[in-house]
């Protein structure tokens, strides 16, 4: 799986659309939720990136994979999907546009057959640290960019780390504290990628979303569980100004220990790409 993904990116930064309508399932789509685009096939795809002005090269910097079926489930709990054929893989890239800058990307990708079935990506713009919560952050150290295989876990103990995150994001300002600590350990580290952040412990993490000039809502919009990892997709709304968090969390005791996270502004889709895309239903 991972050679299959190394060489689908590499095709990426060659654009090798012969290689790259090899390593996709015939029914691959993939979601721009930030733009609200679906790209419906690998033609439409290779259409809108034919016109791009500037086509960045592609990095692999990690990938969260299992080979083991996992179950996604609504934020009301109800079973969505059941993959029993597949896998999914979580990539974490830089993209170069050159005079543009380098932007971090993530992408949920699900695979079947050994190839990229349906992807969501998302694309996130570094950005310097707000200095409002300077008091409870550092620096963060460099990561250690690695491929990373998980084996799903008891069911029992997934279940739990569901419930315990949608209570978390569900939770309003008064409820903040309980939750946070329903959901994370005391020493919990959190990242944030784009601005170099760390936050040590629960009260520096609590004291960020509490002291926050204009906290936003949450609606969870997937939660992918496989092992100790858990991805977490919500929309986060400021007052109308929306954007997406990618939260890559690492379980321990049915607890969060390490969170990694992106966050991705939403944007309005270029006219000229309308041609070649569809809305996500």
């Amino acid at each position: 799986m991972r050679s299959v993904v190394e060489h689908y990116l590499q095709a990426h930064t060659d654009f090798d659309t012969n290689t790259l309508a090899r390593l996709r399932h015939p029914s691959w789509y993939a979601d721009w939720p930030q733009s609200g685009e679906r790209i419906p096939n690998h033609d439409a795809d290779v259409a809108i990136h034919r016109n791009y002005d500037h086509y960045p090269a592609h990095t692999l910097r990690r990938a969260v994979e299992s080979t083991q079926s996992r179950v996604t489930t609504s934020p009301f709990h109800n079973l969505v999907r059941a993959t029993e054929f597949g896998s999914w893989v979580v990539v974490e890239m830089q993209l170069d546009y050159g005079d543009e800058g380098v932007w971090d990307s993530v992408n949920v990708v699900e695979m079947a057959e050994g190839l990229i079935l349906r992807e969501t990506n998302y694309f996130c713009r570094p950005f310097d640290p707000p200095s409002w919560r300077s008091q409870w952050v550092t620096l963060a150290p460099p990561q250690k960019w690695e491929t990373r295989v998980v084996e799903t876990g008891n069911p029992f103990v997934e279940e739990q780390c569901r419930h315990a995150l949608i209570d978390y994001y569900s939770a309003g300002a008064e409820g903040y504290q309980d939750a946070a600590s329903r959901l994370y350990h005391p020493d919990v580290q959190v990242v944030w990628l784009q601005s170099g952040e760390l936050v040590s412990g629960i009260d520096d993490l609590v004291a960020i979303s509490t002291h926050h000039p204009s906290p936003p809502t949450a609606a969870v919009k997937r939660i992918c569980v496989v092992g100790t990892w858990t991805v977490a997709e919500v929309a986060l709304d400021y007052g109308g100004e929306r954007w997406f968090e990618v939260a890559l969390m690492q379980f321990r005791d049915e607890k969060v220990a390490r969170a990694e996270m992106y966050f991705a502004q939403t944007f309005e889709p270029p006219p000229e790409r309308r041609q070649w895309t569809v809305p996500i239903p």
